[in-house]
């Protein structure tokens, strides 16, 4: 009561307790920073960092002078009075967040207190520390505590920047994730570690004051307090306690890669295990999951990218790139901390790609690359992310099935854009769905390319000034844009095209986003482990905490796994008759479709497949539809159909199982097509054109018949067989009038002749 008291009194602990609550209250109003959780707990952290330090310095020099006597005892009165304060003040935020949960949804408070007391409440430990440290070992203590403050925030700036990972540990607000996509954020052991440490600096500091504090006063200057520490080696406790804990943290410093607390480019690579060198590039990559033959491939792939971005651009490197190719997106996690986000440092000249998503994502990395040449000084990027962003976009000019032209047609159309400008700052681009924000801003900067030419826009690449650069305000050009957009001729159907994309907000519209992120992740996981029990558990509880799509779908799929397909049908049409969001899962017509078709329905199937194939909303949906009205027209293999339904995700089976229908009828062409598709998966690229061969006539969609042929055409490119595929891809153009997939083709037709003429780096 004593100590409650006295503390109410404190005027500088008062104005303390009035800026944790402004705080706290405008966090309150802020997404994402709204309910206890990681972000709130680093932010508040960063904030008592900074305020625990100069209360503990006020309470040190305001009692310091009052005592008698510079006694071990009155240091650690001094010192337990101040760290008391400083945690009770905590309770502040800590409450006012808490009570917040009354607005905005808190889906696992306990995870949220557990960022709260590993992240302010050691924080305050440390600054309370650092602060009687100051107090005693300088006379202009604020300063020099700001100081030591200001340096050790900007640390992990420094070492982002230096290194290649994205991720940094903080005295202060613990821990920094990256910028990335991923939404999945746990306490891991590395933080723990992290945290342990910095209890362990703080011990260390005060065992480094109290000799001071005893046998020196301000009025010595610093040498006099700097000679009282000779006192610490005398035999006592605070002496052994200074040396062990100054062991421990050069132990860690030491082993800080291995312990996950930083991570170099030399231990990276060394994790990884081999370099791969090209004229352009050193690949380090790990020659366990990845074959040598596989890597000269690989290799091809960045010279030949490296060729045709470089022509685009006008650009070229004065020395090699270095390309980072993670076996798994866990071990990507691990050593620079982005799992499923491939990113690249253009400053360092490197590119962080997950093996599996290489050739989806080199060519659109590589651009932020070789862009630096006329980025801003240091950073090599442009000044904001809707420029970044947009000419890897709009240089790779992959969208899937779609131009970005024409998916942003179809978002400007049908979808709730807002302001256009707001892609250009940062907040702006951050708080869309992602892939409207990329896909908007590389039409954009594909339309600036084009209509007023490569040198202007690298002037704005560097700059950001739009007016400056095109002699008209951004507004004007985004008119001028749309007006071209207007031109682009859609399908009326492209409208649930676009009510997809934006059915994945962004992290700052999401409740409780960790938490549902981590909750899905580990469901997903179980699917992945044909436990289908636990998977739709995990789900079920991820959507009881929050309607998410996501969860939806998880449950969904892990129904039809585990054969309850009324139950899926009873979901699904529950899920469409809800008008407000039903174009977003309008994919779930093919799961609907196969349920009837299961179940005895084929008429009511064949209903959905045609309507989804007309759609036309995802390439997937499109050929799975086509593929499955194919089949129907076949009703001798219905039984054995059904069981390949049934079957989704299991290949080895599903491979038996069409093995089985062409051996009793050769002339089914649906089973030949999917077991070259199966054959390609398994990179089985001979078997795959035999089954191809097969088939003696066309099918009766056109979007097979592209499939097909764009198939053979790849099977005779990983055969080295360059002039075939040409001709098969070539004759693929004859089915489709599609503007994407022309695009495609051409560029691997581009991609053969060039390989054509580079035989020595796949021989």
């Amino acid at each position: 009561m004593a100590f409650l008291e006295k503390s109410i009194r404190n005027k500088p602990a008062l104005r303390v307790a009035l800026l944790y609550a402004l705080l706290s209250i405008l966090l309150s109003r802020t997404p994402l920073f709204n309910y206890l959780g990681y972000e709130f707990s680093a932010v508040i952290g960063i904030a008592t960092g900074l305020l625990a330090g100069l209360l503990a310095i006020s309470l040190f020099r305001q009692r310091g002078a009052e005592i008698a006597s510079a006694s071990r005892r009155e240091f650690l009165s001094l010192t337990v009075y101040s760290l008391g304060l400083n945690e009770l003040l905590l309770l502040i935020p800590c409450v006012l967040i808490s009570l917040n949960a009354l607005m905005v949804k808190n889906c696992s408070f306990a995870n949220g207190f557990a960022f709260f007391l590993l992240i302010p409440m050691i924080t305050a430990v440390f600054a309370t520390a650092l602060g009687v440290w100051t107090a005693v070992w300088f006379r202009r203590a604020v300063f020099w505590y700001v100081l030591i403050f200001l340096l050790v925030l900007i640390h992990p700036v420094y070492l982002t920047l230096s290194s290649p990972q994205l991720y940094a540990y903080n005295f202060f607000f613990g821990y920094f994730p990256g910028f990335t996509y991923d939404e999945v954020l746990t306490i891991t052991p590395s933080l723990l570690l992290s945290r342990g440490s910095t209890l362990i600096v703080a011990l260390t500091l005060l065992c480094l004051a109290l000799p001071v504090f005893q046998h020196s006063s301000l009025a010595e200057g610093f040498p006099g307090r700097l000679k009282a520490l000779r006192h610490l080696f005398e035999r006592r406790p605070e002496s052994f306690v200074a040396i062990a804990g100054l062991l421990l943290l050069a132990l860690a410093y030491g082993f800080r890669n291995e312990l996950g607390l930083e991570s170099s480019a030399s231990f990276i690579q060394k994790q990884l295990g081999t370099v791969y060198s090209t004229q352009h590039f050193r690949i380090y990559y790990s020659s366990n999951q990845i074959p040598s033959d596989q890597i000269r491939w690989i290799a091809a792939e960045h010279e030949f990218r490296y060729a045709q971005v470089s022509r685009i651009l006008h650009t070229n490197v004065n020395r090699k790139i270095d390309s980072y190719i993670y076996p798994t997106p866990e071990i990507k996690q691990r050593l620079i901390g982005a799992k499923t986000t491939n990113i690249a440092k253009p400053h360092r000249r490197e590119i962080h790609l997950n093996y599996d998503s290489f050739e989806s994502s080199f060519r659109h990395e590589l651009v932020h690359v070789l862009a630096a040449q006329f980025g801003m000084p240091i950073l090599r990027i442009a000044p904001n992310p809707g420029l970044i962003e947009g000419l890897a976009v709009a240089v790779d000019w992959d969208a899937g099935d779609r131009t970005p032209h024409q998916v942003a047609a179809a978002i400007l159309r049908f979808g709730p854009v807002g302001d256009i400008r707001d892609l250009f700052s940062f907040t702006g681009f951050a708080t869309k769905p992602s892939s409207v924000s990329y896909l908007l801003s590389g039409s954009f900067c594909r339309y600036l390319l084009d209509e007023y030419g490569r040198k202007r826009f690298t002037a704005l690449y560097r700059s950001g000034q739009f007016e400056k650069v095109y002699r008209e305000p951004l507004p004007k050009l985004i008119e001028e844009w749309k007006e071209f957009l207007r031109s682009v001729k859609l399908p009326p159907t492209d409208e649930a095209r676009a009510k997809l994309l934006f059915a994945r907000p962004s992290i700052f519209s999401k409740v409780c986003a960790r938490t549902i992120a981590d909750i899905n992740e580990n469901a997903t996981k179980l699917l992945r482990e044909k436990k289908y029990p636990e998977a739709a558990s995990a789900f079920q509880r991820s959507y009881a905490l929050s309607k998410n799509r996501e969860a939806k779908l998880g449950l969904i799929n892990a129904g039809f796994l585990l054969k309850r397909y009324d139950t899926v049908i009873a979901a699904i049409h529950a899920t469409l008759e809800d008008t407000a969001s039903a174009q977003s899962f309008v994919g779930l017509k093919l799961i609907l479709a196969d349920c009837y078709w299961i179940l005895g329905r084929e008429e009511d199937a064949e209903v959905l497949y045609k309507e989804l194939r007309a759609l036309d909303v995802h390439r997937t949906y499109s050929e799975a539809a086509a593929v499955r009205l194919e089949s129907l027209s076949y009703p001798k293999i219905g039984g054995p159909m059904k069981r390949y339904l049934e079957t989704a995700g299991e290949d080895s089976t599903r491979k038996l199982i069409l093995e089985e229908i062409l051996a009793g009828d050769p002339n089914v062409a649906i089973v030949p097509y999917l077991l070259a598709k199966l054959n390609v998966r398994q990179r089985d690229y001979k078997n795959a054109l035999e089954n191809i061969q097969l088939l003696r006539k066309p099918f009766r969609d056109p979007l097979l018949n592209f499939e097909l042929e764009k198939t053979a055409g790849l099977c005779f490119f990983h055969l080295k067989e360059f002039q075939n595929a040409k001709v098969h891809l070539w004759q693929s153009l004859n089915y489709t009038m599609n503007e994407a997939d022309v695009n495609y083709i051409e560029d691997l037709i581009e991609y053969c002749d060039w390989l054509d003429d580079h035989r020595d780096w796949i021989e």
